[in-house]
């Protein structure tokens, strides 16, 4: 803990980027710190859910998502007045990090071990230690960040090259995307049990199975769902000027889907510690390449999003096939 104080000076050339963001992005400066905030909670965060996970703390870490998840849900359905619905949804953004944090600690804090007086800590310490420094931790973090990005580069975006009146009615669209993953939150942390944990593990493949079916089943209740009363949605999220992205909910639908798919499928490389969890991060690079070259339109970005993710979660369903295969030859 010590030594990673030492590198706290770091977090004054970190947020000094804040004046610079409004700049590359065309954020506001308060979303600008807000975003800033936002990220590094949840790479603080992302080493602590590594950490609950190396100690086999999967309740645990199901809870504190679900907790999560349902105070991302709520941003997108909170406005406050004077301010920018992507700054109220940054909010909430920063909040569900900060509890996140919080919950982790006191996870970690009520560890049990079974010695009593000093050596409990210290062999809470040495645990902590040893996790951090492992190979699970690398691959939670890269992987936390290779889906994020995958679910925010295109926000950015739009931000950076395009007018603040397309920017938002972009945003709109990213939003009811977005809805389609934060319902499915509760189901995608509960999921990370039968993968992870020793007594469950033996459900895992059926969970696998019945995960992917229900959550297409979602994506095809949200389509026609989209479809039938987007107008009412909008109305009631946003306001009649968001009415221009009615005609492109289904591209909402369906990348919103897919990208649900993506974290469930990623969710169970990650708790089998493996590196096929970094797919998303792999693929990041390709992603920005397609937006900085051929999204020169909206519908063109909101086309390249699916497409992306289409070959990511047709990558992560080879690689699943790959590696049952492997593991039942084994």
């Amino acid at each position: 803990m010590n030594k990673a104080k030492r590198w706290t000076y770091l977090l004054v050339p970190y947020f000094l980027l804040g004046f610079l963001l409004p700049r590359l992005t065309n954020l506001s400066l308060f979303s600008s710190f807000i975003l800033l905030t936002s990220l590094l909670l949840s790479f603080i965060g992302a080493f602590y859910i590594a950490s609950l996970q190396g100690l086999h703390r999967f309740w645990s870490i199901s809870w504190i998502i679900i907790i999560v998840g349902l105070i991302k849900l709520v941003g997108p359905l909170v406005h406050f007045p004077y301010q920018e619905q992507l700054a109220t949804i940054l909010l909430f953004l920063v909040l569900s990090g900060t509890v996140s944090i919080v919950l982790s600690k006191i996870a970690l804090k009520t560890d049990k071990v079974s010695s009593v007086g000093e050596k409990p800590v210290k062999n809470l310490e040495k645990r902590l230690s040893d996790v951090l420094l492992s190979k699970s931790v690398f691959i939670t973090v890269g992987s936390l960040v290779g889906v994020n990005v995958l679910n925010n580069l295109d926000v950015i975006f739009s931000k950076k090259f395009y007018p603040a009146f397309d920017a938002g009615i972009y945003g709109g669209w990213s939003l009811l995307a977005k809805i389609i993953f934060y319902v499915c939150s509760p189901l995608l942390s509960l999921s990370l049990i039968y993968f992870s944990s020793r007594t469950q593990r033996k459900y895992s493949q059926k969970v696998l199975l019945a995960g992917l079916l229900f959550f297409i089943m979602t994506g095809f209740f949200f389509y026609f769902t989209y479809n039938l009363f987007g107008s009412r949605l909008i109305s009631l999220i946003f306001n009649r000027r968001y009415m221009l992205i009615l005609p492109y909910l289904s591209y909402a639908a369906i990348f919103g889907s897919l990208y649900t798919g993506i974290y469930f499928l990623n969710t169970f490389f990650l708790a089998k510690n493996s590196s096929f969890s970094l797919i998303a991060l792999v693929s990041t690079p390709i992603y920005a390449l397609l937006l900085f070259f051929y999204g020169k339109t909206l519908q063109a970005i909101m086309t390249i999003n699916i497409l992306v993710a289409t070959a990511i979660f047709s990558l992560y369903l080879i690689f699943i096939f790959y590696y049952n295969m492997r593991h039942n030859g084994a």
